[in-house]
């Protein structure tokens, strides 16, 4: 079959015949085998394709032989995905959407996808159909809630595709699609759920429970309102597995309560969580599960002042709260003769709650006098937790103190980056081990940006576009231990977050300077090129790429080459690629 464009093709039987089907190209090369993925025993194969002939193998499988019918179907698709979630692609549950990741050096496609889920159950998301891979090359999903990271894979699926199944609640999800060693490949994704089915277990109460079969798995859903330390637990006589999470596991106990049945405590946020009980080996019976909560009790520490604070068993978990009203350099640390551990956090508890650790901002154990904790860090406005603990089996008391030190020169953040003008320069300064600088480029053409700083600190650079979206990291391409960025952008506002990747502190300069491309770096914006013409072009940087266009009316023998000094490559495309 002849396929004119780029999309989504299908190939199927249907009949009583167990089949299996090969997908080929014009070489003959394999590009997928399905046996038992249609109705009854036929097969099915949905792949990414471009223009060119294909082949459809069908074999009898084993001895079986009989009548089948085969179909073939064609859906063209716009390939143009979103690089952020602002603008991502929806996917619908039961879905598959066609997507092409077409990479560079120097540049690095990203595809978002959407995915909404209305209740609790297995979210499996999963690409196919990868073109142009190399043994070690494939493609890498990220799967993101509305606040950001859940889970991350690379080529755990078939080929080089990656494959991610997560338990999920109801919410919207997104697909990050990135490459990993490709060229240029096209992809289909897919999106499968299963719900599971629940039981609400109120906090303060129990439920009875019963596993039926050996593999069977009851699922309770606990709502927790403030922070605080979760207990999930069973009683009776079966012996139960329980597993307590959001979505990631967060922990899992066997025999942890009475006789053999579990027991987790768990420091928690306000949220939902989930508790999976399962019966440990073949064992089957009756249980009940219970759920209870003890409030983080927690204490106002004033900016400049100190508290006395004791830890009292090995177990105890002191949390005190800083507000903060300008953006500056928070320092926590405790003094006295217990050995104690501190972690500055965004939310009470959050930083043991969720499975990436994204709202523990620091954790110190020996950094100040003695065996005490300290902690320097980078803040913006806003409100901050401080989490004491004794290492090890030491109690005792100790006090702790909080300071602010003045405004930091440039926001730690995008929101309130410093503008930085093409062509100019600005002074910056890393004041503490973890003072992050942004500053904020305003580009009115298409061109090469460059950023990049000078002077005597480490530095490294991360350029980000308007959305936040990583676009390119550099540590000591610069002069010196400084960055420099140089990349071919748009029209747009662009970010560049300032480190040190060894945590020094110090002084440096950035400067930022454009250049105009003379020739587009796409097809949509050729140059069009006349025949019997010619035109002068400039590679600016070294992932410059300068596209022409020439208008063809006849049949005939067609010459484009270059002349000049600079060693150069040429490609010959038709209007699709």
């Amino acid at each position: 079959m002849e396929v004119s464009e780029t999309g989504a093709l299908t190939v199927y039987t249907t009949g009583g015949l167990n089949t299996t089907g090969t997908l080929q190209n014009s070489a003959s090369d394999s590009l997928a085998t399905d046996d038992d993925g249609g109705s009854g025993d036929n097969f099915h194969i949905e792949y990414a394709v471009t223009p060119g002939i294909y082949f459809v193998k069908v074999e009898g499988l084993a001895s079986n032989t009989g009548d089948y019918t085969i179909h073939a179907s064609f859906e063209a698709v716009d390939l143009e995905q979103s690089d952020t979630r602002i603008g991502a692609t929806s996917l619908p549950l039961g879905s598959s959407r066609l997507g092409q990741i077409e990479v560079r050096v120097g540049t690095d496609d990203v595809d978002y996808f959407k995915v909404e889920v209305r209740e609790l159950g297995v979210l499996t998301v999963y690409t196919t159909g990868l073109e142009h891979i190399g043994s070690r090359s494939g493609l890498m999903g990220t799967l993101e809630d509305s606040f950001g990271y859940l889970e991350r894979d690379i080529r755990s699926g078939s080929g080089g595709n990656f494959r991610i199944e997560r338990l999920v609640p109801p919410g919207t999800y997104y697909v990050k699609v990135e490459a990993d060693r490709i060229d240029r490949s096209y992809y289909m994704i897919h999106a499968s759920f299963e719900a599971v089915e629940h039981s609400d277990l109120p906090l303060g109460g129990s439920l009875a429970g019963q596993i039926a079969t050996r593999a069977e798995v009851d699922y309770f859903t606990v709502e927790v309102r403030e922070a605080g330390a979760l207990t999930v637990y069973t009683t009776g006589s079966l012996d139960t597995r329980g597993t307590l999470g959001t979505g990631a596991s967060l922990a899992t106990d066997d025999n942890g309560g009475s006789g053999d049945n579990f027991r987790i405590e768990h420091p928690v946020s306000a949220g939902i969580y989930y508790v999976k009980v399962e019966g440990v080996g073949s064992d089957t019976g009756d249980y009940t599960i219970h759920a209870s909560l003890e409030a983080v009790e927690h204490s106002d520490l004033p900016l400049g002042g100190s508290l006395a604070g004791q830890i009292a068993t090995r177990a105890e978990v002191d949390y005190f709260t800083v507000e903060v009203r300008e953006a500056g350099a928070l320092t926590v640390y405790t003094t006295g003769s217990l050995d104690t551990r501190g972690t500055l956090e965004t939310s009470a508890s959050a930083s043991l709650a969720t499975d990436d650790d994204s709202a523990s901002l620091a954790t110190d154990d020996n950094g100040g006098s003695g065996d005490n904790f300290r902690i320097e860090h980078p803040v913006s406005a806003g409100i901050y937790y401080v989490k004491v603990e004794g290492v090890g089996s030491n109690t005792g008391d100790y006090t702790i103190h909080a300071s602010l030190e003045g405004g930091d020169d440039h926001n730690d953040i995008r929101l309130g980056a410093t503008s930085l003008s093409l062509g100019g320069s600005l002074v910056g300064q890393i004041e503490t081990r973890d003072d992050v600088d942004y500053f904020k480029v305003e580009v009115r053409g298409f061109g090469v940006l460059t950023v990049y700083t000078t002077g005597s600190l480490d530095t490294r650079g991360t350029l980000e576009d308007s959305f936040g979206a990583f676009l390119e990291r550099d540590i000591r391409d610069g002069s010196g231990d400084n960055f420099r960025i140089e990349r071919t952008v748009g029209a747009g506002t662009y970010y560049v977050k300032v480190e040190n990747l060894f945590r020094y502190t110090g002084d440096y300069t950035i400067h930022a300077s454009f250049e105009a491309d003379d020739h587009s770096d796409t097809q949509s914006g050729a140059t069009s090129l006349p025949l019997g013409g010619s035109r002068p072009g400039r590679i600016a940087i070294d992932d410059d790429v300068d596209y022409f266009k020439v208008e063809v009316s006849e049949a005939g023998v067609l010459t484009v080459y270059t002349t000049g000094s600079l060693d150069t490559r040429g490609t010959l495309e038709d209007s699709f690629g």
